[in-house]
């Protein structure tokens, strides 16, 4: 399956109705700023003292949590990381990919998941955040 880029009222759908898992792209510290309720943190990218650095374990790190047929939203920002992250992900052999265009933040795609009135939590259900699912973790 290729990758299907989406927005809220999809997502929102595949969320509810196939039990879908949200994945968040973001930064630790993004995260910890706000994310979808029920949401995991992978950071695709971390941030470092000359900007921001690919994640060389993201693949390897989201393979250790989820099966490759997991249904996967994945979402950043403002749908930027969360289509490189989604397109590393399907050449990995991951079948079932939602890529969330709007994001937290939104884009000209969508007008991003706060705007769009979809639930915020600041702390992460137990096991999703980052320090639980890195690989070295």
């Amino acid at each position: 399956m290729s990758v299907v880029r989406t927005g809220f009222a999809q997502i929102t759908e595949v969320l509810t109705r196939q039990g879908a898992v949200y994945l968040d792209v973001r930064t630790v510290e993004e995260f910890a700023q706000g994310h979808p309720a029920g949401a995991y943190n992978v950071p695709v990218a971390h941030r470092g003292p000359f900007g921001m650095a690919p994640n060389p374990d993201f693949v390897r790190e989201v393979q250790a949590a989820f099966a490759p047929d997991t249904d996967l939203v994945v979402g950043c920002r403002s749908g930027q990381r969360s289509r490189s992250a989604a397109a590393l992900l399907a050449q990995a052999g991951f079948t079932s990919l939602f890529d969330y265009a709007g994001g937290m933040a939104g884009s000209a795609e969508d007008p991003g998941w706060v705007a769009a009135g979809g639930a915020v939590a600041t702390d992460p259900e137990p096991g999703r955040a980052y320090a639980d699912l890195r690989k070295d973790g």
